[in-house]
């Protein structure tokens, strides 16, 4: 996964957010029903970029669009 470029280095070629935001890069895990866990490119998840549905998958960052995004988990809760 190294060699895939990070999207702050090369941005991937649909949106994934504001280039300008701190939190460009980034996208944010929320646990969801049946245990999968979704992704968005947005704090409030609003953007959906995809669900995984092997948790045990998730690691702290992940490939999406051919570019690298790092993750930030939701607070237990």
């Amino acid at each position: 996964m190294s060699a895939t470029a990070h999207c702050r280095d090369d941005p991937p070629w649909t949106a994934c957010g504001d280039p300008r935001s701190p939190d460009f890069g980034l996208v944010f895990a929320r646990r969801v029903a049946g245990g999968a866990v979704a992704l968005s490119f947005d704090r409030a998840g609003l953007r959906h970029a995809l669900t995984l549905f092997d948790a045990g998958a998730l690691d702290d960052q992940v490939v999406i669009y051919g570019r690298r995004f790092g993750v930030r988990r939701a607070a237990a809760g």
